[in-house]
């Protein structure tokens, strides 16, 4: 088996990525055509009989439809170096990692190693 999601679908990862964010992120008319495009994959899929393929795709539109990417589309306006990347968003539901105590840096459990 294996392959993976995106392999499934008929795509590669990219694809997939941007899918998820263009839905996430308002863009209506694409998205609604992408999950049109999707749900009539899916429906030759479930007349074929390939009910895995079918989930699949049906485990993609209620993803696209409820936008679950952290993954942050540049905005159009802000431009410059670095803005064709796209940025990862913290989860806030996550606490963040402790900070480290500046006052034990350096400095190894055992003490100090002697020659």
């Amino acid at each position: 088996m294996g392959g993976g999601l995106a392999r499934r679908l008929g795509g590669n990862r990219a694809s997939l990525r941007r899918l998820v964010q263009r839905s996430r992120f308002g863009y209506r008319s694409r998205s609604m055509d992408m999950i049109a495009q999707l749900e009539a994959r899916m429906a030759k899929a479930a007349a074929e009989d390939d009910f895995e393929t079918a989930q699949a795709l049906k485990d993609a539109i209620e993803r696209l439809r409820r936008g679950e990417s952290n993954l942050v589309e540049q905005q159009p306006g802000r431009m410059g170096l670095g803005s064709s990347q796209e940025a990862y968003v913290r989860d806030p539901s996550k606490p963040l990692p402790k900070k480290p105590d500046f006052m034990t840096r350096n400095v190894s459990p055992g003490g100090r190693r002697r020659r």
